[in-house]
C-alpha cells in the first residue's frame, strides 16, 4: 500500500500539462523548421541544375551559329546593316545554310537536312532571335561580322520559369 509520502513523489515526478504543452511545441517548431529547410535545399537543387542545363544549352547553340559560319562566301540574310530572325547564308564548299526559328525550336537548314538545334525542353523565347549583319569599315579595324541574340525558356522541376539572354559577334572571314 502506498503511503501518502510515496503519493506525493509519485506525483513530483512527473511532468505537469504545462511542460507538455511546451516541449511539444518546442519540438513541433524544431521538426517543422527541419522540413521547411529540407524543401529549400532540394528545390534550390533543381533550380541550379535547371540554371546549369540553360546555361550549357545557350552556350551550345552560339557555338553551333558560330560554326555554321565558318567557312561563310556570302550573307544573304539579313542584308548589310540589318536586323532578321532569319540568317541565310551560302558557303565556299557550294553548300547554303539556314537558321532560323519555328516557335520554340531553332532550326538549321541544309540542301539535304532540316534539323533542329535545340532540345525540346529548352525553348526560344518568342521572337527573341535576332542576327545583325554589321559591315566591314573598309580599314580593316572593324572586320564585317554577325551579331546573334536571343532568349533561352525552360522550366524548374517545380514549375518555375527560368531564362537567360543570349548574344555572340562572329566575325566573317571571307
Amino acid at each position: 500500500m502506498l503511503s501518502p509520502r510515496n503519493l506525493l513523489a509519485n506525483i513530483k515526478s512527473g511532468f505537469t500539462l504545462i511542460e507538455v504543452v511546451i516541449y511539444i511545441a518546442l519540438f513541433g517548431i524544431l521538426f517543422g523548421g527541419a522540413i521547411v529547410a529540407s524543401y529549400n535545399v532540394i528545390e534550390s537543387s533543381g533550380r541550379n541544375q535547371s540554371r546549369a542545363q540553360l546555361q550549357a544549352e545557350g552556350e551550345f547553340l552560339l557555338a553551333k551559329i558560330g560554326y555554321v559560319l565558318s567557312g561563310v562566301q556570302n550573307i544573304s540574310m539579313p542584308s548589310v546593316g540589318i536586323t532578321g530572325s532569319i540568317l541565310k547564308l551560302s558557303k565556299y564548299d557550294g553548300t547554303t545554310v539556314s537558321v532560323y526559328a519555328t516557335g520554340p525550336l531553332l532550326m538549321l537548314q541544309t540542301s539535304a537536312n532540316n534539323l533542329p538545334i535545340n532540345t525540346s525542353s529548352m525553348g526560344l523565347s518568342p521572337n527573341s532571335l535576332l542576327f545583325t549583319h554589321l559591315a566591314s569599315s573598309g580599314n580593316g579595324i572593324n572586320p564585317e561580322s554577325l551579331k546573334v541574340e536571343f532568349t533561352l525558356t525552360t522550366l524548374t522541376p517545380t514549375g518555375r520559369v527560368l531564362s537567360q539572354d543570349f548574344s555572340s559577334t562572329t566575325y566573317v572571314r571571307k
